[in-house]
């Protein structure tokens, strides 16, 4: 269970590589560009969506690991695993960007919602009267 957790490690750190080297101002930006222009949403599992490379990185990376770093996963567990690197991208990406998992209140909605200086028409009607 351990190697089968710690196999995911190197493929996420790929995969955010990969985004990240994709991306505006970085070194293959016109490329991410023609990726996204020429093949519109399909570019996603390629490199523009780390949630999304899970699918076919995970595939590529369960395979790699045994080349590369000698961590044998047995076949039964292919589906779990790119499951589980899903998940493990979806937290990374709440973890790192701008919209945490809770969204901040907008500000004039939280003051209309709970401005307490604010009369209510409850207590208006009563003063009228």
């Amino acid at each position: 269970m351990i190697d089968f957790l710690v196999s995911l490690i190197p493929v996420s750190l790929f995969i955010w590589g990969a985004h990240i080297l994709f991306q505006p101002d970085h070194i293959f930006e016109k490329q991410g560009e023609w990726l996204e222009d020429n093949f519109g949403k399909w570019s996603k599992p390629v490199v523009m969506c780390p949630i999304c490379q899970s699918s076919l990185w995970g595939l590529i990376g369960f395979h790699a690991l045994d080349y590369l770093f000698g961590v044998h996963l047995p076949y039964r567990l292919l589906i779990p695993y790119i499951l589980c690197l899903c998940g493990l991208q979806t937290i990374i990406s709440k973890a790192v960007s701008k919209y945490r998992i809770i969204e901040e209140f907008d500000t004039e909605a939280f003051r209309q919602l709970f401005d307490l200086n604010e009369k209510s028409p409850a207590k208006e009607t009563k003063t009228s009267k």
